[in-house]
């Protein structure tokens, strides 16, 4: 069953004073740096020489490139999906790579391997693979083309660029569940918050709220937000922090959309009015994703950088 096209929705949004950030950017950028941070020395040295070249080896385009610091990097791979998808271009990299960002799992018969659409072969270059597969198994691939030590040094930079975005996305929960509706594209909520001294009121749909709003609401800039995740990661991590299966990190991000993200007020209209409550569990939520994401891709380096 192949999944019909995903529509995003990236544009800022004002809370309080300062602009959202989105998860697919700074939410990326966050676990970037978090990651960075419980790298060993041994796979800080080796991100730092993979990522200090071009940002698409081989591969030179302009509207892909993005600096060599983790936090940017993290970020790649949407633009480089987006790279083509402009009018009268070929969309061939959008084609190729947009399903490889998410798995979802129906909400009334959760079955991964259906969403991963029965995990179609891995080809030998996976920069190039079946544009069915879901993003449980890219990571696997990937991880695979890290670990392999006859693998170029461009083809492992291309791997660790998709990783760095791909474990991400795996922890956004509207990345890994669907009601049937996109992803909770097609679910229109409104939302309040703080502008200077007045309460305004905003409507998007429930996948931008959660890229956007969750993130945006725990601090002003990526930097910001890491060091305060950073803190929730406990001095000696056990239990789901170890988890080192992707697939155990799509059902685990599944669990949390049925239990917050689709766990949504009544509504007699089209659009659901988000109340502070649910706004405060989908802001912790998405705190302890970002934690769990960036601690998990750390311990995904640590190991396969050797």
């Amino acid at each position: 069953m192949r999944r019909a096209l995903r529509l995003f929705c990236y544009a800022p949004i004002t809370l309080c004073t300062a602009p959202a950030h989105a998860w697919g950017d700074d939410g990326h950028k966050v676990i970037g740096l978090i990651a960075y941070h419980f790298l060993s020395p041994e796979a800080k040295s080796k991100v730092d020489d993979l990522l200090s070249g071009p940002a698409l080896p081989g591969h030179p385009d302009d509207k892909a490139d993005v600096p060599s610091n983790i936090a940017d990097r993290a970020t790649w791979a949407d633009k480089y999906r987006d790279s083509d998808r402009g009018p009268g271009e070929a969309h061939i990299r959008y084609s190729q790579t947009h399903n490889w960002h998410f798995v979802d799992m129906e909400l009334d018969q959760p079955d991964l391997d259906a969403a991963c659409h029965e995990h179609p072969a891995p080809s030998a270059d996976p920069m190039t693979g079946d544009p069915n597969n879901c993003v449980v198994d890219k990571i696997k691939q990937f991880i695979g083309v890290l670990k392999d030590a006859q693998a170029s040094r461009e083809s492992k930079t291309v791997a660790l660029e998709f990783l760095l975005h791909f474990v991400g996305d795996v922890h956004q929960p509207l990345h890994a569940a669907d009601r049937h509706d996109r992803g909770g594209n097609q679910v229109k909520v409104r939302y309040s918050y703080q502008q200077g001294q007045k309460r305004r009121s905003r409507t998007t749909n429930l996948h931008s709220y959660w890229d956007s709003v969750t993130v945006g609401r725990l601090g002003s800039s990526p930097e910001s937000i890491a060091n305060m995740v950073i803190s929730d990661v406990p001095a000696v991590p056990t239990g789901v922090w170890q988890d080192t299966a992707p697939e155990a990190w799509a059902r685990s991000s599944f669990d949390v959309a049925q239990r917050v993200a689709y766990n949504l007020p009544a509504s007699s209209s089209g659009t659901v009015t988000l109340t502070s409550g649910y706004a405060t569990r989908a802001t912790g939520a998405a705190r302890k994703q970002l934690a769990l994401a960036g601690y998990r891709l750390a311990n995904l380096l640590n190991g396969s950088l050797q």
